[in-house]
């Protein structure tokens, strides 16, 4: 009979679901220029305000890329207020990991979080290829279904296959934030529900 370590943390809570402890939140080029191309775009920029909102209540770090920033412009408004300039970085690669690791404060958020939450646009290039860099540095990664968007819906839609078959797990921005939060007797839970209503 052979046995096997549990998969479950000191809590008893199975080592799948998200950790507030272990998330990094990662924003894909949520930009000015690219609000008239993305089918949805307003609606994916709410879902991610209220994510990053839940991600400050449990202390989850949030971070975001603008490509080439000086064509594309930046962050959109009300959703960059909600960021703080040294989680921003600037970007002309596609995958925005190379970026977030070249910065020393942000590659130090890395090393102790394992577990990517990725949102934004276009799912089929640089969300997609983000994805595909944290997997490849042995990340868990988790896409935020609800909060990402291409011009063509096959596009996002034949990335998030894809990537589900490159062992990235798709996730919805809500179930996110039940995750971090674990329990209604947790002392943030009626915060969090305000967020997500």
């Amino acid at each position: 009979m052979s046995s096997t370590a549990p998969q479950t943390d000191a809590d008893g809570q199975s080592l799948a679901l998200l950790s507030r402890e272990r998330s990094a939140v990662f924003i894909i080029d949520m930009q000015e220029k690219l609000r008239p191309a993305i089918p949805a775009f307003d609606m994916i920029a709410n879902r991610i305000e209220k994510l990053v909102e839940a991600a400050r209540l449990f202390h989850v770090p949030v971070l975001a890329s603008e490509h080439c920033p000086q064509s594309l412009g930046q962050t959109v408004g009300a959703l960059r207020t909600k960021l703080h300039e040294n989680e921003i970085v600037g970007k002309n690669r596609f995958s925005a990991w190379p970026a977030i690791c070249a910065s020393d404060a942000l590659a130090e958020t890395l090393q102790r979080r394992d577990q990517i939450i990725v949102a934004g646009v276009e799912a089929h290039v640089c969300v997609l290829q983000t994805c595909l860099d944290a997997v490849g540095h042995r990340k868990s990664t988790y896409l935020t279904v609800d909060a990402v968007g291409s011009r063509r819906a096959l596009d996002a839609q034949t990335a998030a296959t894809r990537l589900r078959g490159s062992g990235v797990t798709p996730i919805t921005s809500e179930m996110a934030v039940m995750e971090w939060t674990r329990s209604a007797a947790d002392a943030q839970f009626k915060a969090a529900l305000s967020v997500i209503k």
